[in-house]
């Protein structure tokens, strides 16, 4: 269980993989340039995921958060009711 939603996002190892080097390559640098969040929109075959990146000052911590996105009325936005941490803070666990 996701004790960020209470649920677990279902992702393929493509899925999984595909998202940790976006994250490496993409997200992580971008946070070297002071920025403090972010949200990343990345389409992966025929789903829409959000990406929601934070530095955890309090851990000094990267965190990212993935979730899939719904479209609705030709627009997309996060569905929150599920969720994957690709990168949480070691103090959280």
């Amino acid at each position: 269980m996701n004790e960020h939603t209470g649920f677990e996002l279902q992702l393929s190892d493509y899925e999984k993989g595909y998202l940790t080097s976006y994250y490496d390559n993409v997200v992580s640098p971008d946070f070297k340039d002071g920025v403090e969040q972010s949200w990343y929109g990345l389409l992966i075959g025929d789903r829409m995921f959000d990406l929601n990146a934070w530095l955890d000052e309090e851990a000094g911590e990267m965190v990212c958060v993935v979730y899939l996105c719904v479209e609705k009325d030709g627009e997309f936005t996060a569905d929150t009711s599920t969720s994957w941490f690709l990168k949480e803070a070691k103090g959280w666990a």
